[in-house]
């Protein structure tokens, strides 16, 4: 399992925003912060699935 750091902010409009220096993609906003945290372990998994397949798809195959 891979760590990562998460870093939660709080707008001036009210939202809660959560990123992350180690996913560059990862951007959660939402009304509360309980609402941004839930968001997070599904999105960290459809782009970690997305980074895996578009590695796959850049290698050579072997000869």
């Amino acid at each position: 399992m891979q760590s990562f750091t998460l870093r939660i902010e709080q707008t001036g409009s009210g939202l809660v925003c959560i990123t992350s220096p180690e996913i560059k993609s990862l951007f959660v906003a939402d009304e509360t912060l309980d609402g941004a945290l839930q968001a997070v372990p599904g999105l960290v998994k459809a782009l970690t699935r997305q980074e895996g397949q578009a590695a796959r798809g850049g290698e050579e195959p072997a000869e």
